[in-house]
């Protein structure tokens, strides 16, 4: 663990810092928001959205007043996406390539991805939680800040085309969604499956949502990676560590839907905890069958 004394490493500090920033200012807009208007179970009341959010929301108060201060936090936390994509930007311009080789590279763009995705949650699939979204991203910060070298990693004859990019970008947003996933799976474990406020789905709800929609670009990432062992090796599957465990990754995701589908929301916690044992397997997959010396193999690249 090193810190960075170099332009890349000040912007990687710089995103981490906004990200960390809106997090401790959205903590004080909850602690300002008076009794009155607030619905939520304390505890996960989550940040105030921004003004354009419709009446019912938690940055309108019955009153019809605005919390500044909760859109103040979320300014940073869209500045610090904004400096993400700088971020993000002068990696590509330093490597000439798309910068997803490596670990560093891919938790860059996980930075990146953060703020977009928890957007379109909140807009779309009414899952909030924006608040821990925000130090989601200053921890993402943290693998390449401090602890993956940002040494430019040489361009591999396999890497070299076009599947590359949309296989592991598949997979980074796969492992996001999955993060605030595990965040609502955790808040059903501590708090039962309520919702955390008026128009929002209750947090069991929220975490099936979440498994649903990383499943396909998790299913893409498999799919476009055959695809591309096909070209690079001439076969579509050679029982590699890593396959064999992105396959047991996709395996634990179709027996939670299994479950899910017998039992519904009759057994809220233990569909939670299938679903954290899901973002487990991804982690073991990204960091354990990634990097450890006991899983070498062909896909050795992080």
């Amino acid at each position: 663990m090193a810190i960075k004394y170099t332009r890349l490493g000040g912007l990687i500090y710089a995103t981490m810092g906004l990200y960390l920033l809106a997090f401790l200012v959205s903590v004080l807009a909850r602690a300002m928001k008076s009794p009155r208007t607030t619905s939520e179970p304390p505890g996960d009341r989550g940040v105030d959205p921004p003004p354009d959010v419709p009446p019912g929301s938690s940055t309108v108060g019955r009153a019809g007043r605005i919390n500044p201060v909760a859109v103040f936090a979320h300014v940073l936390y869209a500045a610090g996406f904004v400096l993400a994509v700088v971020t993000y930007i002068d990696r590509a311009i330093e490597v000439n390539n798309v910068p997803l080789q490596n670990l560093f590279e891919a938790f860059l763009a996980m930075m990146v991805l953060i703020w977009p995705i928890s957007m379109i949650c909140r807009r779309f699939f009414a899952v909030r939680g924006e608040m821990w979204d925000m130090l989601i991203g200053a921890g993402l910060c943290v693998m390449p800040g401090f602890i993956r070298d940002a040494d430019i990693s040489p361009a591999r004859p396999a890497l070299q085309t076009a599947l590359f990019v949309p296989h592991v970008l598949a997979y980074m947003i796969a492992t996001v969604l999955m993060i605030k996933a595990t965040i609502q799976a955790i808040g059903v474990l501590v708090y039962g499956d309520t919702s955390p406020g008026a128009n929002l789905a209750s947090r069991e709800t929220a975490t099936y949502r979440m498994v649903c929609i990383s499943f396909p670009p998790l299913t893409a990432g498999l799919i476009l990676g055959c695809i591309w062992a096909k070209y690079a090796w001439s076969d579509f599957w050679s029982w590699d560590p890593k396959e064999q465990w992105s396959l047991s990754t996709w395996m634990t995701f179709v027996a939670y839907f299994h479950m899910r589908y017998m039992f519904g929301r009759k057994h809220p916690k233990l569909n939670a905890a299938v679903a954290i044992t899901c973002m487990v397997v991804i982690l073991l997959t990204l960091f354990w069958a990634n990097l450890s010396a006991a899983f070498k193999g062909i896909h050795s690249y992080a």
